[in-house]
């Protein structure tokens, strides 16, 4: 087949240098080089031809390859009465393409989805959101995701997935939301994942995540929700967490994480939530914890925490204070006493009770 191009014979020319074996009637390489230096400095602009695969059906074989690998016989009914029809892609359930056809949203959430996911997802080269939560998908999430360029949303939440989290995540450059929870996930917390610039919610709460937590995280500069709870990470709460000028909600539950709160929590302005609880931190609340003027929630109990609380700690205005199972405690003096009443939820000792 003759290769198109703006320069007529051009296409003819190129069939003589192609790279591989030499055949009979082909210039051998010491000559075939120069040739093909000048062919391209004749043509100038070379046109490359056109993939031979329409984008459209890759699209297509990478969704059949999908139904095939997870069970798409025992789905719901709503997505077998159209997936493998010969319909447009965009009348197959949970399918959205973009103004050319091509698959730009797959959202297949609560479908019954049993099995794996197919390398072939990678493929999907236009596609902007992947939600498949609360299915029951097994094996590891493939690598070839990384592909998918221009990403932005990937909920993978509530499957039995095993295996690492991919390095290869890490290229998904336009990603925002990363949701791998209630997973069997194994290994470590990639620090590559601070290459994710634009990411806004990662959440991998509910694995068998090991390792300590990467201080890398705390280059995630639009991160408003970090929630690495439920797994036994271990180590301690680095405190470049607290460069995370966005964040919002910080779950760091039963992680097994031991050492010193950092006092540059305290610098977290946007924070609403944090949850600590079920760890075997140590020493006493930062006093600089007065500064986190949104705080709402500040879930401490089942530590080795120990002291008395701060009286910086009456600048907020909390609905939920616990330090149960502490050596914490609350002083006795009248406007801490009056800060404790105001609020909704408040279980944590007085001193010297």
């Amino acid at each position: 087949m003759r290769m198109q191009s703006r320069h007529g014979g051009c296409g003819l020319a190129r069939r003589h240098v192609r790279p591989g074996k030499p055949r009979r009637g082909v210039l051998p390489g010491a000559i075939a080089l120069p040739v093909a230096v000048a062919w391209v400095a004749a043509c100038e602009d070379p046109v490359a031809p056109d993939d031979p695969i329409d984008p459209i059906e890759r699209d297509r074989a990478a969704l059949v390859a999908l139904y095939e690998a997870a069970g798409g016989e025992n789905w719901g009914s709503r997505a077998t009465r159209t997936w493998l029809s010969k319909a447009p892609l965009a009348d197959w359930y949970g399918v959205s393409v973009d103004s050319d056809g091509r698959v730009e949203a797959l959202d297949l959430s609560r479908e019954l989805l049993r099995g794996t996911l197919p390398p072939e997802l990678g493929d999907l080269s236009r596609l902007k959101s992947l939600n498949l939560l609360l299915n029951d998908l097994t094996g590891p999430i493939p690598p070839e995701l990384g592909k998918l360029h221009d990403l932005e949303y990937l909920s993978l939440f509530g499957n039995g997935l095993t295996g690492a989290i991919p390095i290869r995540l890490a290229e998904l450059s336009r990603l925002e939301v990363l949701v791998i929870s209630a997973n069997d996930l194994t290994g470590t917390i990639p620090p590559e994942l601070s290459d994710l610039s634009r990411l806004r919610r990662l959440w991998v709460v509910g694995n068998s995540l090991t390792g300590s937590i990467p201080p890398e995280l705390g280059e995630l500069a639009n991160l408003s929700d970090l929630v690495l709870g439920n797994n036994p990470l271990g180590g301690s709460i680095p405190p470049e967490l607290g460069k995370l000028s966005n964040l919002e909600y910080l779950y760091l539950n039963d992680s097994h994480l031991t050492g010193s709160v950092p006092p540059e929590l305290g610098d977290l302005s946007r924070l609403k939530s944090l949850n600590l609880l079920h760890n075997g931190l140590t020493g006493n609340v930062p006093p600089e914890f007065g500064e986190l003027s949104n705080l709402s929630f500040l879930r401490l109990h089942d530590n080795n925490l120990r002291g008395t609380l701060p009286a910086a700690l009456t600048n907020l205005e909390l609905h939920t204070f616990d330090a149960r199972r502490t050596a914490l405690c609350a002083p006795r003096n009248s406007a801490f006493q009056a800060w404790l009443d105001a609020l909704v939820v408040r279980r944590v000792e007085l001193c010297g009770g």
